[in-house]
């Protein structure tokens, strides 16, 4: 039926934005996140009234947005400093089109969620569960456009005067959502991308308070989990900064999260990585430690080494730098 038909690039788009995630080689997740994208794009096209179109937007921004993501890793990577704007100048056009894509997946979902905003009678649960949907939607669609700013203040050189007001001008578009939905995900969200934009520009005591708040939020839901993993992570980034050299903790807290059984299946996420990678810096600086033996210092080394190669088994964000610092 023709209803069914048009929803067939959507649906292959998702399939093929699922099945990315599963795979390790970067060209061929790649080529399979370009094919999604067109997909998306063509269902935008075909069918621009779509209840769906919002989500299709959303995910072809979100395309964008990694794509763009990779680029600022690329031109911060050791190998490529020579031809780092090259890589910025490519993750700002990025990002200025993810932008718009999400612009229009935000009007789209505040459509929705204002068309079924009026009272709805108790019985009417699908009614109910529809605009619960559609609200969540539209709050993640506005910490969506919000990230566009974070991600575009990482195309600029740390304490530079463009990455500071990009960074201010996130961290308020954050705090807007967080006042709107304080106790929702969506606020959570942005509430602890608020921290990150405060520890980016080194207010590390400003940002540490957002993510303990952030620790003890109550709730055990796996997007709480997820968050507060997360968090963990930006947490231990704040404790390892030279304000603190809180060295003994990270080590001692990323452990913990990196044994715990239920975090298993995330070691080579993302978010894991990212922890372990905490944990290698940590070890390489207590080796630092003039007052240590030898033999103290050179135990934190092999550790931290032990670290930083398995973390270069896994393409992403710390596959080049691992690489350059186990050569190191």
């Amino acid at each position: 039926p023709d209803e069914v038909r048009a929803l067939i690039p959507y649906e292959k788009g998702l399939t093929l934005l699922a099945s990315s995630r599963l795979l390790k080689n970067p060209d061929a997740r790649s080529r399979q996140l370009d094919e999604a994208q067109a997909l998306f794009e063509r269902f935008a096209s075909d069918s621009p009234d779509h209840p769906l179109i919002g989500q299709a937007n959303s995910e072809r921004a979100r395309i964008l947005l990694n794509k763009a993501r990779v680029e600022t890793w690329q031109a911060d990577a050791p190998a490529n400093l020579g031809n780092q704007e090259a890589f910025r100048q490519r993750a700002r056009q990025l990002i200025a089109r993810a932008r718009d894509v999400f612009q229009k997946a935000n009007d789209q979902h505040q459509a929705a969620w204002e068309n079924l905003k009026g009272f709805i009678p108790e019985e009417e649960k699908v009614k109910h569960a529809e605009r619960a949907e559609v609200e969540g939607l539209y709050m993640q669609a506005q910490v969506d456009l919000a990230r566009c700013t974070y991600e575009e203040a990482q195309t600029f050189d740390a304490g530079s005067e463009q990455r500071i007001e990009m960074l201010n001008n996130a961290a308020a578009e954050f705090e807007k959502i967080h006042q709107k939905y304080r106790s929702q995900i969506a606020g959570l969200h942005a509430r602890m991308w608020q921290g990150k934009c405060f520890e980016e520009q080194d207010e590390i005591g400003r940002a540490l308070g957002i993510y303990n708040e952030l620790l003890q939020h109550p709730g055990s839901s796996a997007t709480l989990k997820t968050i507060r993993d997360q968090v963990l992570h930006f947490k231990l980034i704040c404790l390892n900064h030279e304000k603190r050299m809180d060295y003994q903790l990270v080590i001692q807290d990323a452990s913990a999260w990196l044994v715990a059984r239920e975090n298993r299946n995330l070691l080579s996420k993302r978010t894991g990585l990212g922890i372990r990678w905490q944990r290698s810096l940590a070890r390489e600086k207590l080796a630092e430690d003039d007052a240590l033996r030898r033999a103290e210092k050179e135990r934190f080394v092999r550790r931290a080494l032990e670290d930083v190669q398995f973390i270069n088994r896994f393409p992403g964000q710390y596959r080049e730098i691992s690489h350059f610092t186990i050569q190191r």
